[in-house]
């Protein structure tokens, strides 16, 4: 047996989901960002990249063992990231003015790991929230540590909201490190 009403009611359901799902369209259409990544700007944050990893490797190479003075691979391995890392953070830095959103993030990163703490915030929370107003995610983790006015605000959250219409956009960007948590000592 079957029912005559049956078709009106799954067209009904259909009907207003048709009508709806422009409206749904333009509300998720509206969380994403009209973002375009300068090319020039993408080329210099790219010639960065070898770079940093680069000092990235020489520093991971000096264990806590290594440091009696005097010792040459140390040295060695000292002067090529004084050659390659301030190289690497021109570029970035370069690339930053040019609004670059992954560059703000990379050179945030290398404020945070080499400024004393107290400088920490000034230098790096202006970079890290303009490449998360730009939906780009990694920064969130940092800002919420070390952005406190920012974290706390309205346009925080409204950012964070955008990130997810952003993936695809800087999927090429992935995988990013993250700040290495360091015992010290001292």
């Amino acid at each position: 047996m079957t029912i005559p009403a049956f078709p009106s009611l799954l067209a009904r359901p259909r009907a207003r989901l048709a009508a709806t799902l422009p409206l749904l369209l333009a509300a998720t259409g509206a969380q994403a960002l009209d973002v375009s990544i300068d090319p020039h700007a993408d080329l210099l944050y790219r010639q960065a990249l070898p770079l940093l990893e680069q000092a990235d490797n020489q520093d991971d190479n000096a264990g806590p063992l290594r440091t009696a003075s005097g010792d040459p691979e140390l040295s060695r391995q000292g002067q090529a990231m004084a050659h390659t890392l301030p190289t690497a953070v021109a570029l970035l830095k370069k690339s930053v003015e040019l609004g670059h959103p992954v560059a703000q993030y990379r050179l945030a990163l290398y404020y945070t790991t080499y400024l004393p703490a107290g400088q920490i915030a000034e230098a790096a929370c202006p970079l890290l929230e303009a490449s998360l107003k730009q939906g780009f995610a990694p920064p969130a983790l940092a800002i919420a540590h070390w952005c406190s006015p920012y974290n706390a605000s309205p346009a925080y959250r409204e950012a964070l909201e955008a990130v997810p219409s952003m993936a695809t956009l800087y999927a090429a960007y992935y995988p990013q490190p993250a700040t290495r948590l360091v015992c010290n000592r001292t």
